[in-house]
């Protein structure tokens, strides 16, 4: 992968010059700050000519602040910025001009030269659909654009019918010339260029962008010396442009002055740290260098300011991949196929990424999408391993197709007709398999891995004799490698001559004490034989102390200590495989079911996002994730786990069952009606499911259809106690809450939860038993203090009760506990509002629940009573009109924005307010309020 690297890095250098090469006209008409309106620009233009740009922009901010809505200065400021490379300026500048002067052609020309060097091109042929009245050097203008614009998108017919129109109006323009000389460039018509070129400079031989197109044209045919030369005079010529240096400091790199280009580069970025360009060429030189962490900082300082560059994202990624940062590398791939989707450079990283992160069916997928014509002899490696991958995930011929391909890019390659051979063993044709190994020992006669896979075939093929005859040899020839004596103890075990297999997998670990494969194969022939569990630990114990990076065996001991109950240990074991092998994903997968098994949600959600960072789409990930999600109630998020999963996989059962459980829980009926109807297509007979679907038929207010469900489940003996709960539902939803209280103290008998203890308190309270549904609920938490749940619903019921004290006692202390807890900010600022206790503590609650849950009429309405209460008139109708806006139907908010709008002095509206409130059928509770405050009113006319 490194040689196909730097080849494309240098061929990505190339296309950079593309872009640099449009950037010429650009550029230097950025630093000409067009017509001269007033007498600053005259200073402007001076210090611009001196090479001073930072005094020009001191200039031209004293300016705008003082004058804001000067349109031009903040133009001619854009366009600086733009020549020295600060892009996010000149954007912010640009914009603010063109919002001032939207008509201007001078300023719309200048925002197209800005989208060019975003390269947001389909905003250009817009800004440029009116120009009928423009002046015609704004036209000539506004044409060498578009077609500079599609010179660099290839559209090379459209751009020159764009210049001959332009060519009508002004054959000699300077930005004429330079473009048509541009697109002979891209044509390869270089003489022609260079025709266009001596006219332009004959007139202005100081042209800047055609002294560039000149070194362009000399680097395009390695005339580097010649292309050094004109960059330089370039230089001379615009002293504060970057792009000059930038192509000086790109030819020579093309001349392999690599030190020279990194001494220039790094002096520039002192004053221009985050010029796109000077880090990308820094990225390049150290890329081909080899110092793969300065070229990844070059190319990320890069992303972090444009992040869809995609020369950085390849050299990014690309020297992420070598210094085996797979993650981030594979991350940076894949934004960059998003903006390049055929690039087969970044086709084949992302190939190679997925294999290193156990990705095998996305790699083969991946490299299925690259033409044959762009495979090298460089590739076969990469090849052969797409073509393992796919067998690993049952893609048979796909696998075979990835070997043909990579032995006739390098039929000398002994690894691809190893894979031809473990091809034909998938397909299970052993013999051709034995025959093609054959001949690869022929070829290679000292080849340990063709004489391993030998052996390996007449397993496959009970050959144990030809097996230990290869065996054997290999170790004899190979008395350094424990593969020979593994092998023979592998034969033996296939001869059921366990002692000897012991015998001979001791003789590996003799050679290569702690081998992992032999250390397996004898740990799992020992619990086998005795279940000798405390040996077998030993053994993986033996192979972490000489390979701490197996997995593996980390795996084993995490399984092993588990079952033994040290959790404890058994969780230091996965936790040190995943920080090993963090693109692993089976213990990942353990310890994201671990935590949750054992309620620790918030620890499995965080490893399943981290995990699936890596397997996007992997369903027992999703899976856990949903979990996670719905234990923690972030259901909203647990609903699009569980919705990306049954995209993924929907003839799986799990999915369904889960946002049924989901859309339930919040209320969403029609999609749980949905969900568990598809659940139960799967599973006829899932008691889950059906409980489920007689709960939202209860809830639908389809009581009949719930209890036939309920019958057919009562049958089961005994029936699960979620029946039960369904019959006490049942009961409440028929008015009948004295045998609701029956079976819910019966459920509680039998499961002690806070959801069954509030269940039976609701009960109590639809029998008007208040006060025993109140206590219910206090004994529980006596019992469990820290109860969240069960204590907002307390503070409620005191609230509905009308036992202030208590309701404000209960929520000042969840808003300490839950200080994100909007309702009952709310609901404390209302009782101390009501008890007229501390209104200052009351508005602080107010703000605190508007600022947790921002469109809620009642707390809006909650904030205005606050503010009226401290005499802040204006705030309360503020906050009035906000909660009518959201809730035009509410009187009682109605009445309090007519009485505020009454104390800021506008009793006309509040009079109106009032008279259409008392007009209304329906009662309010302020309604007597609402007709003494109207003859207040009418009364001070």
């Amino acid at each position: 992968m490194k040689t196909l690297m730097s080849n494309d890095i240098k061929q990505t250098n190339n296309r950079l010059f593309k872009v640099l090469a449009l950037f010429c006209l650009f550029s230097i008409q950025a630093c000409n700050p067009a017509q001269d309106y007033s007498n600053y620009m005259v200073e402007v233009k001076s210090q611009l000519k001196q090479g001073r740009p930072q005094n020009a922009i001191i200039l031209l901010k004293n300016v705008i602040s003082e004058k804001p809505q000067d349109s031009i200065a903040r133009l001619a400021l854009g366009n600086i910025y733009l020549d020295i490379g600060n892009l996010i300026s000149a954007k912010k500048e640009i914009n603010i001009a063109y919002k001032l002067s939207p008509e201007n052609p001078e300023i719309i020309v200048g925002l197209a030269k800005l989208f060019v060097h975003l390269n947001e091109f389909e905003e250009i042929n817009q800004l440029f659909s009116n120009r009928g009245d423009w002046p015609s050097e704004l036209i000539v203008e506004s044409y060498a654009i578009q077609s500079q614009v599609d010179i660099y998108q290839g559209y090379l017919e459209q751009a020159d019918e764009i210049l001959t129109k332009a060519v009508q109006i002004n054959a000699k323009h300077p930005d004429v010339l330079y473009s048509l000389a541009l697109l002979k460039s891209q044509q390869l018509l270089f003489s022609k260029a260079d025709g266009y070129l001596e006219q332009l400079l004959e007139h202005n031989p100081n042209h800047f962008a055609g002294i560039l197109l000149k070194g362009d044209i000399a680097l395009r045919n390695k005339y580097f010396d010649e292309a050094i030369r004109l960059y330089e005079k370039a230089n001379k010529v615009v002293r504060a442009d970057n792009l000059a240096k930038i192509k000086l400091a790109q030819a020579l790199i093309e001349a392999n002055k690599l030190d020279t280009a990194k001494e220039q580069l790094l002096k520039y970025l002192q004053t221009t740290p985050d010029d796109i360009y000077i880090n990308y060429l820094l990225a390049t030189i150290e890329f081909i260098q080899e110092n793969y962490e300065n070229s990844a900082q070059f190319a990320e300082k890069n992303l972090s300011n444009y992040s869809k560059h995609p020369e950085s994202l390849y050299i990014a990624s690309s020297s992420n991949y070598l210094i085996n940062n797979y993650e981030s590398a594979y991350n940076q791939v894949r934004k960059l196929l998003v903006i390049m989707p055929e690039y087969a450079a970044a086709l084949k990283l992302r190939a190679a990424l997925e294999l290193k992160l156990g990705l095998n069916e996305q790699a083969t997928t991946t490299l299925a999408q690259i033409e044959d014509s762009t495979f090298t002899a460089n590739d076969s490696e990469l090849i052969i391993a797409a073509g393992l991958a796919s067998i690993k995930t049952g893609k048979i011929e796909l696998g075979k197709q990835f070997f043909v391909r990579a032995d006739a890019l390098n039929a000398e390659k002994l690894d691809s007709k190893l894979a031809l051979a473990s091809l034909a063993l998938q397909q299970g044709d052993v013999k051709s398999a034995i025959t093609v190994l054959g001949q690869a020992v022929e070829t290679a006669p000292q080849s340990l891995q063709a004489k391993i896979a030998l052996t390996l075939s007449y397993f496959k093929d009970r050959q144990p004799e030809q097996a230990l005859k290869v065996a054997q040899q290999i170790s004899l020839e190979h008395a350094e490698s424990p593969y020979g004596p593994m092998l023979e103890g592998l034969t033996y075990v296939m001869k059921q001559q366990l002692k000897n297999a012991e015998s001979a997998f001791m003789r590996a670990l003799l050679i290569r004490p702690g081998h992992p494969n032999t250390t397996h194969l004898l740990a799992a022939l020992v619990m086998q034989q005795s279940k000798d569990v405390k040996r077998a630990r030993s053994l993986y114990i033996s192979v972490i102390k000489q390979y701490p990076d197996d997995v593996t065996s980390l795996i084993e001991l995490y399984v092993i200590d588990q079952q033994a109950g040290k959790k404890e240990q058994s969780i230091n074991w996965l936790e040190q495989a995943i920080e090993i092998s963090p693109e692993k994903l089976k213990p990942r997968l353990l310890l994201a079911q671990y935590y949750l098994s054992n309620n620790e949600a918030s620890k499995s959600m965080v490893i399943s996002k981290k995990a699936l960072k890596v397997h996007p789409e992997h369903p027992s990930l999703l899976a856990l994730l949903g979990d996670a999600q719905r234990h923690i109630g972030l259901q909203k998020a647990s609903i699009e786990s569980y919705q990306q999963l049954q995209q993924i996989a929907p003839e799986m059962f799990f999915p369904y069952y889960r946002l049924a459980e989901v859309y339930e829980k919040t209320g969403q009926l029609e999609m749980a009606r949905e969900s568990v109807t598809r659940a139960l297509k799967l599973k006829p007979k899932h008691i889950g499911s059906l409980v489920i679907k007689a709960r939202v038929a209860l809830k639908k207010g389809n009581v009949e259809s719930a209890k036939t469900i309920v019958k057919s489940l009562d049958k089961s003996n005994p029936h699960p106690l979620s029946v039960t709960k369904l019959q006490a539902q049942i009961a409440l939803s028929e008015q009948r809450p004295a045998d609701a209280v029956n079976l819910y103290q019966e459920i509680l008998a039998k499961q002690e939860t806070n959801h069954n203890t509030i269940h039976l308190s609701s009960a109590l309270w639809q029998q008007s038993e208040r006060q025993k549904a109140i206590d219910t609920l206090v004994t529980w938490l006596n019992k469990h203090p820290k109860d969240i749940m069960t204590m907002n619903v307390l503070a409620d019921y005191y609230l509905n009760d009308n036992q202030d004290k208590e309701a404000a006692k209960l929520y000042s202390k969840l808003v300490e506990l839950t200080p994100n807890n909007s309702l009952a900010h709310n609901n404390l600022a209302w009782l101390l509002l009501k008890q007229n206790n501390n209104v200052d503590t009351a508005l602080k609650h107010a703000i605190q629940a508007n600022q947790l849950s921002p469109n809620s009429s009642d707390f809006l309405d909650t904030l205005g009573l606050a503010h009226y209460s401290k005499g802040d008139y204006s705030a309360a109708k503020k906050a009035f009109s906000d909660a009518v806006s959201l809730q035009p139907n509410g009187l009682d908010i109605q009445f309090h924005l007519a009485q505020s709008h009454a104390k800021v002095g506008e009793k006309l509206q509040a009079e109106k307010m009032l008279e259409h409130l008392l007009t209304q059928q329906d009662s309010f509770s302020s309604s007597i309020e609402a007709k003494e405050l109207l003859n207040q009113l009418r009364a001070e006319q």
